[in-house]
């Protein structure tokens, strides 16, 4: 067997016996199997995001942003699956009109963004993180700064999307 192998079947393992803790942590909590067992692969990361979203529904916003938070602390977290995490932080932040903050976590799910192995879902976050970054310098009254961080976003977005394609 390789190093590489190891590495990749320990990692498996490991990642296993995270969830399967998860999983009967939420069970213990109340949370139904059917529930749980429906939540895929990283069951706590998705149970928290989803607690997340419905928070951010009932306009919880700060309650939203900790249980968002809680995915991105999480040991299975990767920084592949923290990009919807950070937008959906930036978009509470957003919300309660905490616009430097919403942007810094927009920007940050930019970044995470290059990690992203599928081509389309890394052109999704990019293109809710730079929306998102020029909604707001247009509310802070910076239409120049929204459409030049609009147009240099498009292009990136449109060399990978060619990339993508190749």
């Amino acid at each position: 067997m390789r190093p590489q192998e190891g590495k990749k079947e320990g990692d498996t393992k490991y990642k296993y016996v995270i969830n399967e803790l998860d999983r009967q942590k939420l069970i213990n909590k109340g949370h139904p199997a059917d529930y749980v067992d429906g939540l895929g692969d990283n069951i706590k990361i998705n149970h928290h995001f989803k607690q997340g979203q419905e928070l951010s529904s009932k306009n919880l916003f700060e309650k939203a942003v900790k249980e968002f938070q809680q995915c991105l602390s999480h040991p299975l977290a990767t920084d592949s699956n923290k990009v919807s995490p950070k937008i959906q932080i930036g978009n509470c932040y957003y919300r309660i009109s905490r616009l430097e903050e919403a942007q810094k976590h927009y920007e940050e799910a930019l970044k995470l963004t290059e990690a992203v192995e599928n081509s389309d879902e890394q052109l999704k976050g990019r293109a809710a993180a730079l929306g998102n970054i020029g909604l707001i310098y247009s509310d802070q009254g910076k239409p120049d700064e929204a459409l030049s961080h609009q147009h240099n976003g498009s292009r990136k977005i449109s060399r990978s999307a060619l990339i993508a394609v190749s």
